[in-house]
């Protein structure tokens, strides 16, 4: 193997792990926001963890993050959350699921 096809198969082996991070980062939030959703509209337990699966399966239904708010704001009160306040809630769980996913990796 030559310099060039190590250099090609080093960044594609790059690409491919920081895509399967930045899949398993998604999912962990999305999972975490979908048991704060449940929370809100007084789900607990095991109820709560079936939800917040379902939300991380919706996830999988088109790229970005868009349908996760739609969902949320469909089953959330309007009258008691507005749309800044559950898009703040996704940004803190997306944050908190890459600080975890970088200390699992250190």
């Amino acid at each position: 193997m030559n310099n060039m096809d190590e250099r090609r198969s080093a960044f594609e082996n790059k690409y491919a792990n920081d895509l399967e991070l930045k899949f398993r980062i998604e999912a962990r939030a999305v999972r975490a926001f979908g048991l704060w959703v449940a929370e809100q509209m007084n789900i607990i337990g095991e109820e709560a963890n079936v939800y917040a699966d379902r939300l991380v399966r919706h996830n999988l239904k088109e790229p970005g993050l868009q349908d996760v708010l739609e969902k949320a704001r469909e089953d959330l009160p309007e009258d008691r959350f507005s749309d800044h306040v559950i898009d703040v809630k996704l940004v803190e769980c997306l944050s908190e699921a890459e600080a975890q996913a970088h200390n699992d990796a250190a």
